[in-house]
């Protein structure tokens, strides 16, 4: 199969990560720069400028090998299918950080604003597959039901899960 638009998001949002590290070993080479040229007095521009060159060096080879699985994925541009049967379903009730206050019920009517504010409550529909937890949208949830199959898409060479969709809807 080949990959959608939104296959295609979710593989360049994962590749982020190596350019988060890269760009934080970066920063602790700008902070030996500073360090360096503030306490030597008799600096040696060769030292510093090899240990900047081995830097930008290790940065790209960081960036290149942690994505490497993901680049061929865009390249590829293919996706696999694997239908997987569904053990059980859950549906489960989780609160919102942050959406509420200490909620104290005698100065909660006294003080609505201030001590009645309750969690805000949001629902997770979750579908066990091969005793793994995976998180779907309502819409998968409802219509599949226990010891059914699902279609599991995952990206060709990073095994990447891309998706979950019903399989009576592709019949």
């Amino acid at each position: 199969m080949k990959l959608t638009e939104t296959d295609i998001k979710k593989i360049k949002y994962e590749k982020r990560m190596a350019f988060i590290f890269s760009g934080l070993l970066l920063c602790f080479g700008g902070l030996f720069n500073l360090a360096y040229i503030l306490t030597n007095k008799d600096r040696n521009w060769t030292i510093l400028s090899l240990v900047n060159l081995s830097l930008l060096g290790l940065c790209a080879l960081i960036v290149r090998l942690m994505n490497r699985k993901y680049n061929n994925d865009l390249n590829d541009g293919m996706k696999i299918k694997k239908l997987e049967k569904v053990e059980r379903k859950e549906n489960i009730t989780s609160y919102e950080a942050g959406s509420g206050a200490m909620h104290s019920p005698i100065l909660g009517t006294l003080f609505p604003k201030i001590w009645g504010q309750k969690m805000k409550p949001n629902q997770k529909y979750i579908l066990v597959v091969n005793n793994y937890e995976y998180e779907v949208e309502k819409e998968v949830f409802e219509k599949v039901s226990e010891n059914e199959f699902v279609e599991m898409l995952y990206a060709k060479h990073s095994e990447m899960l891309l998706g979950i969709e019903n399989h009576k809807d592709k019949e």
